[in-house]
């Protein structure tokens, strides 16, 4: 009889001495796939990491099947294993997928935007629907560190990501961008055309890092990676990975529309311009009401002085606090602050609340009116003039 065909009386194991095998082989497979799973893997949350644990017990069963079946029949083992390895792929996608500390439930730009796309490409379309956040995509940075959208920071025309530093909270980068009525003419600095839209590239310093997209239109989007933390990757790479992906997106259509239209209360629905008037501006001499320089989407207006190197700027605007803001002060029955020389020597400006909210992605935010005015007075005179000035947009407010 061969030798390989003669039964052991010692090899039956009992059940006790088979599950301690079980253990022994399946816990050394787990605690192997775990180790590496967790270091490899991004898991920023405890879902994530559940995953990566339940993926790495499936290959630690696999394992262990392969080792307890070697004798049986081949079918037996490759079903089993196939069916966990396909667990653990999918388990794996889902965690790899999952770059974003806290996925936005609402926003374009978020995993859940599915904007409409017809019309023609490389311009804004109506320019107050326009959504800066469908041009942002976190899965584009994702290779730069862990990112989520902010969507209500800046002015309307504006939408931000957020670069973490990976596995961590710690912000290192704000990639923002917005739309502009009024872009430059790009020299001196190299610039390429692609299909509908001209990209100019200036270079990146330590601190941030631009491209500019100039749309057939006439508007202009600026995308911008600003340096807000330690240790941040190549600035300019990330600017350039955020505007390849716009690129893609203008050149395939108009900007998306946004997800839902501004509340009926929201700064975002009237024109900056309408408030103020000439009654109000006859405090800055040589200003003429009529003459003036709307921003974009009329939610900034300019008035400069013809007779002295003086004027008036408003611009609606978003943040999640305006207490460090400046000095508080009660402004026609609202909440305001003022900070002299914030936007330059022989300037104040004035920030008026106007609603405050809760955005999608579950921050607060004050919608708010930034009134700026500069001139050669001193400075108490000058915030004088701001704060008159102030008091009377907040009148033009409250009219129906």
């Amino acid at each position: 009889m061969p030798q390989d065909s003669v039964r052991n009386p010692n090899s039956h194991k009992s059940p006790l001495e088979g599950l301690n095998g079980i253990i022994g082989i399946g816990g050394s497979a787990f605690g192997v796939f775990a180790t590496i799973g967790l270091a490899l893997l991004p898991a920023d949350t405890a879902v994530q990491k559940a995953l990566i644990l339940v993926a790495c017990l499936a290959l630690a069963a696999a394992c262990y099947f392969v080792v307890a079946m070697r004798r049986r029949k081949y079918r037996i083992v490759v079903t089993v294993t196939l069916t966990c390895v396909a667990l653990t792929a999918t388990l794996a996608f889902a965690v790899v997928g999952g770059t974003e500390p806290h996925p936005q439930p609402g926003p374009s730009g978020s995993p859940l935007a599915s904007p409409s796309r017809s019309g023609r490409p490389g311009v804004l379309g109506a320019v107050r629907k326009a959504d800066p956040c469908s041009l942002l995509d976190v899965k584009q940075l994702a290779r730069f560190g862990n990112s989520k959208i902010d969507p209500n920071y800046g002015e309307f025309g504006r939408c931000d990501v957020l670069v973490y530093k990976r596995h961590t909270s710690i912000e290192i980068v704000d990639v923002n961008l917005n739309f502009d009525n009024d872009p430059g003419d790009g020299a001196p600095f190299p610039t390429k055309t692609v299909d509908h839209v001209t990209i100019i590239e200036p270079p990146g310093d330590a601190e941030a890092c631009v491209r500019n997209v100039q749309l057939s239109d006439g508007n202009e989007i600026s995308i911008e990676a600003e340096l807000i933390g330690p240790a941040a990757p190549d600035l300019c790479a990330i600017a350039q990975a955020a505007t390849d992906y716009a690129v893609r997106m203008l050149n395939s259509g108009p900007v998306p529309e946004r997800p839902e239209p501004f509340p009926v209360n929201s700064l975002a629905r009237l024109d900056a311009c309408d408030l103020l008037d000439h009654e109000a501006l006859k405090v800055i001499p040589g200003i003429d009401a009529d003459v003036k320089a709307p921003g974009f989407a009329n939610w900034g207006c300019d008035w400069e002085s013809a007779s002295q190197d003086a004027g008036v700027t408003l611009l609606f605007n978003q943040d999640n606090d305006l207490t460090g803001d400046g000095v508080p002060a009660r402004l026609g029955g609202r909440q305001s602050y003022v900070a002299p020389n914030e936007w330059g020597d022989h300037s104040c400006l004035v920030s008026i609340e106007h609603r405050s909210y809760t955005d999608a992605a579950g921050e607060s935010t004050v919608e708010h009116i930034q009134l700026n005015a500069y001139g050669p007075q001193l400075e108490g005179k000058l915030c004088d003039i701001a704060k008159e000035l102030a008091t009377a947009v907040t009148r033009n407010l409250a009219k129906p």
